[in-house]
């Protein structure tokens, strides 16, 4: 299976897609390769910090996906996916520390530092890539799709 459907509807015919189109693709794709996180009901996806996705997020997002942008979360924002990047209000330290043990699937981004997710993007040789760390999933009660582990750069486990 290729993960390639992360450009999918992102940019005109013939044209790249940027990078943070290919990022909000695979931010609402992720979820369909995460067990324990909640069926039928619409996933909140929530971008904690700058947002540089604009509405590609939307365009990208499968109808039981809501996207939510938040300066902070806590631990009753309801979000089953955090995508942190950090701000002046929280730092990706804190967002990730606030979800630590619940079952919230969380991504970073190398761009806003060191401080990594379950699922963490860098970009290699000119293409979107990530980590991924099975330890914080487990910890977190969920459980990430070997289809998913085999396009990681790395697995942490």
């Amino acid at each position: 299976m290729a993960f390639a459907l992360a450009a999918g509807g992102a940019a005109p015919a013939g044209a790249q897609p940027s990078d943070a189109a290919i990022k909000a693709a695979f931010i609402t794709k992720f979820p369909a390769f995460v067990q324990g996180l909640p069926d039928g009901a619409p996933l909140n996806v929530c971008i904690v910090g700058p947002d540089s996705f604009g509405s590609a997020i939307e365009r990208s997002a499968a109808v039981r996906v809501v996207v939510r942008r938040l300066a902070v979360v806590t631990p009753t924002s309801g979000c089953h996916v955090v995508y942190a990047t950090g701000g002046a209000r929280q730092s990706v330290r804190d967002a990730l520390a606030i979800v630590a043990g619940a079952p919230v699937l969380t991504i970073t981004d190398g761009g806003a530092g060191p401080t990594r997710g379950m699922i963490h993007f860098v970009v290699a040789g000119e293409r979107v890539r990530f980590h991924v760390d099975t330890l914080q999933a487990s910890r977190s009660h969920l459980q990430l799709s070997s289809k998913l582990l085999a396009l990681a750069l790395s697995v942490r486990q």
